[in-house]
């Protein structure tokens, strides 16, 4: 009855309490405990045969003339693909080193840095053909009163 069952709880914990108090007056640790537990269960009959069987399988598998060609043809596809891997990082750098030296990024590049003088120009208030001041030859400071409007000629 539910009575009974918790009647039994009750000793139960009670006798689980008591035991901890035991383990902890003889300075046993959950740690200690644990490490015990595995001791005698290394040192089991049931886990030595375990052990060596495991041992004698992962010999055989290893040995084995499936496995020695499945473990080849894993490794020349490594080296395949990292060879693979390699060319393909060689090419698109050489065909970035191409497109660099091309006439027609010559002319983008020449374009954007055009763009960029432009932009400088009209934000410090300096004529886009002024050199710019250095600290041998110093330009004429002229204060920006007015901010540019977007209508201004910003290329694009």
């Amino acid at each position: 009855t539910e009575e009974e069952i918790d009647t039994l709880r009750q000793v139960l914990t009670a006798k689980e309490k008591h035991a901890a108090e035991i383990r902890k007056l003889l300075g046993l640790t959950p740690l200690g405990i644990l490490k015990a537990d595995i001791s005698k269960l290394q040192s089991s009959q049931a886990y030595v045969a375990t052990t060596t069987k495991v041992h004698e399988l992962s010999e055989n598998v290893t040995s084995s003339e499936y496995y020695k060609k499945t473990s080849e043809t894993l490794r020349s596809a490594g080296q395949a693909t990292a060879n693979v891997f390699n060319s393909l990082g060689s090419s698109v750098s050489m065909k970035f080193s191409e497109m660099k030296n091309s006439p027609t990024f010559k002319s983008f590049e020449e374009k954007v840095e055009g763009v960029g003088s432009n932009i400088m120009a009209k934000v410090s208030g300096t004529p886009k053909d002024t050199p710019v001041a250095t600290p041998d030859t110093e330009a004429p400071q002229t204060p920006i009163t007015q901010q540019p409007h977007a209508a201004d000629d910003l290329p694009m």
